[in-house]
């Protein structure tokens, strides 16, 4: 299995979606993540910006060592989408604070 078919998996990727961000087919993508075809190094580094897992993962056939290298940058991304979700919260209770006025 390729890593970025293992991360697709594991995150449920769109591949509609990426396919789009990138500027390629999504038939195109779907070989890439099935490893049918080489990922283009142009392409890999769009990938790596888009999905957070180093290039010299995505393309190769992966081991359980590669596989423990992506479930941490899944952890990473994790990590980053909570402290946003609560920096969003943080904000919105201060607003709701300020307009709330006492009576």
């Amino acid at each position: 299995m390729t890593g970025l078919k293992y991360f697709v998996n594991k995150r449920n990727v769109n591949l509609a979606e990426v396919a789009r961000e990138i500027g390629v087919s999504r038939q195109s993508l779907n070989q890439w993540v099935n490893g049918a075809k080489h990922i283009p190094d142009d392409r890999e580094m769009q990938l790596y910006k888009i999905l957070g897992v180093p290039s010299v993962l995505l393309s190769k056939h992966i081991d359980i060592t590669d596989e423990l290298k992506i479930d941490l940058c899944i952890i990473e991304q994790m990590k980053e989408d909570v402290r946003k979700a609560q920096e969003e919260v943080t904000k919105k209770a201060r607003s709701v604070r300020y307009e709330l006025k006492p009576l």
